[in-house]
């Protein structure tokens, strides 16, 4: 997916501009702005691979706003928008920013432009990494030193000095050992290939973002065999840069759609002092080992992931009372999911430890419950029955983590044989949309709720639905428009405002293009039909 920034000093006209580009369909991420101010806050904290501007505009015009964006972002395309067809304009987006020209009338020639460009930027993509092959470092004998020197490091220097070889290797790289870094961790998912052919792959697509984001990151990985995830470090250059998490969601797009890989992230947005990289890691790594999903690169974020809960005993019986609901409506998704949090708890906090240990072995208890109560002995596999009989002498949290997790996962399998996994991720999207349908649905928040990147959640969905998520959000809107208007006597302005419509004179043309009727009319037609 791509993004493309479209700036004019007229937000009646960017907003057309932007509905335009949304029926279209496009494999685009729209941002818009309507001031030098709002558009250079967008070039700085996303990745432009399209610009499309205004030219007369205040404050700077679009000439001179576009060279700002280049200095950002090197590669971006630029396409020039104005109400006049002067030559002085054509000529100096032709053959200073190698741009186009287009008229703001002619909505199929931006379209067209748009679609150009789209296909000349994953031209470029492939022919930049096949050149930057030859950049790679090829010494394994001096990549492997230096994946003994961060294991070492990771593994036993907790809170101790950086050692001097590991400070030259982060110099070499340009970060600076005395500040801090953002820093997060990758996982191959059915990595077919052998590890050295994954690093090779991992430095190729890791040269094409750095110099991507060269203006505002030194960026640094490292492969550690001990738990065979990547670790990426990135250090700011200056004030003001694009968030950690677009560095690596671009990588997970580019590793995905150039090279077929599928890569899952956790990261952090707080940054580390090198020192601490090593608890850091640890706390990656045991998120890495949960069973996210055998097919979808996961994206999480450790700071939503590790939110404190309530603590008090009201809210663990209630956490109980839950727990039970789940297994009579046998939700072992969610199930494994919650145990999966009550597991993370125990490891993550050492002054808590105490109080989650206590409520993780009463859910424990809980699923024992069901076991005896409500699970046929004789018909679950022989392990299981075996682990089940020695899961009173378990003292390890660990031992009975596996063991719950196994349970579920098979009573998950056998009660859902004809949903596959993807089929339950769609279904929790679509629930989700029903749902929320009056609130502003965002696709972050939407990739959120599965633990996977934006842009990868539009391609999923696509992939197995043949829709895109506008579009289904369309209908769901269509849905509970039909049925306020039919149900409720709240008027037309105020439905059109609880959808999220920017006017109501947009939701009537909104509900004429689906239903064929006014608001007014399919009101009207139900009174009459009642």
């Amino acid at each position: 997916m791509y993004n493309i920034l479209m700036i004019d000093d007229e937000p009646g006209i960017v907003s057309g501009l932007e509905e335009t580009l949304n029926r279209e369909n496009l494999n685009l991420t729209v941002y818009t702005a309507s001031t030098i101010g709002e558009g250079m806050k967008v070039a700085k904290s996303v990745k432009l691979d399209i610009l499309c501007s205004d030219i007369q505009m205040p404050v700077m015009n679009g000439f001179q706003f576009a060279e700002e964006v280049l200095q950002y972002w090197k590669e971006c395309k630029v396409l020039f928008l104005t109400g006049y067809n002067e030559f002085d304009y054509i000529y100096r987006s032709i053959h200073e920013f190698n741009g186009q020209y287009v008229l703001k009338s002619d909505e199929e020639k931006l379209v067209e432009v748009i679609r150009k460009y789209m296909t000349e930027i994953e031209e470029e993509q492939r022919n930049r990494l096949e050149s930057e092959q030859l950049k790679i470092l090829t010494d394994r004998y001096l990549r492997n030193q230096r994946e003994q020197l961060w294991t070492e490091y990771l593994r036993n220097g907790h809170g101790e000095k950086t050692p001097e070889a590991l400070v030259t290797v982060c110099q070499e790289e340009g970060v600076d050992c005395d500040k801090p870094v953002a820093c997060g961790m990758g996982r191959l998912l059915c990595a077919e290939k052998k590890k050295e052919a994954c690093e090779e792959d991992l430095a190729q697509y890791l040269l094409q973002i750095k110099g991507e984001y060269r203006y505002f990151y030194h960026i640094y990985s490292v492969f550690l065999p001990y738990n065979d995830s990547y670790l990426i470090l990135a250090q700011p250059k200056v004030e003001e840069y694009p968030e950690f998490q677009h560095i690596l969601n671009r990588m997970q797009n580019i590793m995905l759609e150039l090279g077929g890989r599928k890569l899952s992230f956790i990261y952090s947005e707080k940054p580390v002092a090198l020192e601490e990289l090593g608890v850091q890691t640890e706390l990656f790594a045991t998120l890495l080992e949960v069973n996210w999903s055998e097919n979808n690169p996961v994206f999480i974020r450790i700071e939503d992931f590790m939110k404190e809960k309530p603590s008090g005993s009201a809210d663990r019986q209630k956490y109980e009372i839950r727990l039970e609901r789940w297994l009579m409506e046998q939700k072992f998704g969610e199930i494994r999911e919650a145990f999966d949090r009550l597991y993370l708890d125990v490891r993550k906090n050492q002054e808590r430890s105490l109080a989650d240990v206590q409520e993780y072995y009463k859910a424990v208890g809980v699923i024992a419950s069901y076991i005896e109560n409500y699970v046929k002995y004789s018909e679950i596999p022989e392990d299981l029955r075996k682990s089940y009989f020695h899961l009173r002498y378990m003292t390890s949290v660990g031992d009975i983590h596996r063991f719950v997790m196994s349970f579920l996962c098979y009573m998950e399998a056998n009660s859902e044989k004809d949903i596959s996994e993807d089929e339950r991720i769609v279904q929790k999207i679509e629930t989700y949309i029903f749902n929320h349908i009056m609130e502003d649905i965002s696709l972050d928040t939407l990739a959120e709720l599965v633990y996977f990147n934006p842009s990868y959640l539009s391609r999923f969905y696509k992939a197995n639905t043949g829709k895109n998520l506008s579009q289904f959000i369309a209908e769901a809107k269509i849905i509970k428009a039909k049925e306020l208007l039919k149900d409720s006597n709240e008027k037309i302005e105020e439905i059109s405002e609880m959808l999220g419509f920017k006017s109501s004179g947009y939701f009537t043309v909104f509900l004429k293009k689906h239903t064929g009727m006014t608001p007014t009319e399919y009101r009207a037609q139900t009174i009459t039909k009642k």
